[in-house]
């Protein structure tokens, strides 16, 4: 007999042989056979290279402090799917998520049978969030896009606010070439009267989508609108930020949060609530301060432990590596970091590691386990090392927990960084988190 429990999550994890498919037809159909549950749900839709989460983290935060009942779909997860699907903060209970593929599964098997093929993993994973929420009777929801926009699963729903966090060189095989081409698909989320927050920068990015919003008349508040954040203090448990210029005035906070992108994500979150505000929603500078010093995102500088050092970043393409870099030279450690390194092989991993070795005195390089089919192969990275000219330590290992094993025998201070995949799979090896069931016979 197999554990019923086991073999639904089974079921999910299969659906991701499917493999990737942009457009919005099949996640239509799904929501129609579900009974649209999307429907009137008041989403917040977040797109952007980088700080898509952590900027749908801190906005979640504050309005739970605020008193709203709060939905949060993101992706991927570290260690179990049910990260995917928070309620006020917290993933949801195993109990609920079997219950929600109970409920999914016919429905699938029926949209299989009906039109010959069936929805993606990441399609299926937006339904039950829709599903989840609406059976939670959510206040609002955090609804972080998986990969561009226009073609996301995640589009077929019309939002309070749409957020664009930056744009940047990234999955250019589905995306485009240029900084341009990538900054069309991320304003696909833009629909027509929908306020949208950005906080890009860029000139080439930021006139596609101000030309965007201008076509759907679509109020626009961009980063010179967000307010100023710096930062006062700090170390790797979090640091202090000012901010000024806001609709609730200047004040001071603690922020959980690491890294100079931090501060860059918390002016778009301010300008998320500040819209939120503007529209009668009840937020006021208390539930800032207390949302804010709560406010988690794990696998993102994310300090595990102090003695010796252990700092674990899901930093994977160029543009956050660099940021990374920023932060490693506001932070400095004695004698370098020892960095376990793993990456997607469709990765630009020796632009990412060029901007990684001023920092390392060792690499060990390891694949990306569950992620077999993508993650590149350590002697490769291994060879990019050397035409970097990278005069440190380099060894290979089997995986992530084998170089943990290795490293921890040491005090040097580790970084694990190059995928969330591998922040993932770092952290179930350190024994963080709850690992999903899983059929067994029994």
């Amino acid at each position: 007999m197999v554990d019923e429990t086991g073999r639904l999550y089974d079921w999910l994890a299969q659906t991701r042989r499917v493999g990737q498919r942009l457009g919005l037809e099949t996640i239509s159909l799904l929501f129609e056979r579900l009974g649209n549950p999307q429907a009137g749900m008041p989403f917040i839709h977040v797109a952007g290279t980088n700080g898509k989460g952590s900027v749908c983290a801190m906005v979640e935060s504050v309005l739970r402090a605020g008193g709203y009942h709060t939905g949060f779909f993101s992706s991927p997860h570290l260690v179990s799917v049910r990260e995917r699907f928070r309620v006020d903060g917290r993933p949801i209970a195993s109990m609920v998520m079997a219950s929600l593929l109970r409920e999914m599964i016919p429905v699938v098997e029926a949209m299989e049978k009906s039109t010959g093929y069936g929805p993606s993993y990441f399609e299926i994973t937006t339904g039950l969030a829709a599903l989840c929420f609406a059976r939670e009777h959510c206040d609002v929801v955090l609804w972080e896009t998986g990969l561009g926009g226009r073609l996301d699963a995640t589009n077929a729903v019309t939002p309070l606010i749409s957020v664009i966090t930056n744009i940047a060189m990234d999955h250019s095989e589905y995306l485009g070439s240029t900084l341009t081409e990538i900054a069309a698909e991320k304003a696909g989320i833009i629909k027509p009267g929908i306020p949208v927050v950005s906080g890009e920068t860029g000139p080439e990015a930021s006139a596609v989508l101000h030309s965007r919003a201008l076509a759907n008349s679509a109020p626009f508040s961009g980063v010179e609108t967000l307010g100023r954040v710096h930062a006062i203090g700090g170390d790797w448990s979090g640091q202090r930020l000012r901010v000024e210029g806001t609709v609730w005035g200047d004040f001071d906070f603690d922020c959980p949060l690491v890294g100079l992108h931090q501060r860059e994500n918390f002016r778009v979150a301010l300008g998320v609530l500040a819209q939120l505000k503007a529209m009668g929603w009840m937020i006021e500078r208390s539930h800032l301060l207390q949302g804010l010093a709560a406010v988690t995102w794990p696998g993102r500088l994310h300090l595990f432990r102090r003695e010796p050092l252990l700092v674990l970043d899901g930093a994977h393409n160029p543009a956050a590596c660099r940021i990374l870099a920023g932060t490693l030279d506001e932070l400095p450690v004695s004698g370098g970091w020892t960095m376990i390194f793993g990456a997607m092989r469709d990765k630009a991993t020796e632009a990412m590691l060029g901007d990684l070795v001023p920092y390392a005195s060792r690499f060990l390089l390891v694949p990306v386990l569950g992620m077999s089919e993508r993650s590149q192969v350590p002697s490769v990275l291994h060879a990019q090392l050397d035409g970097l000219g990278f005069s440190g330590e380099v060894l290979e290992f089997g995986g992530v927990e084998e170089a943990l094993e290795f490293a921890e025998t040491r005090t040097w201070p580790i970084l694990v960084v190059g995928s969330l995949y591998l922040v993932g799979e770092a952290l179930a090896a350190l024994g963080w988190g709850e690992r999903d069931p899983v059929g067994s016979p029994g």
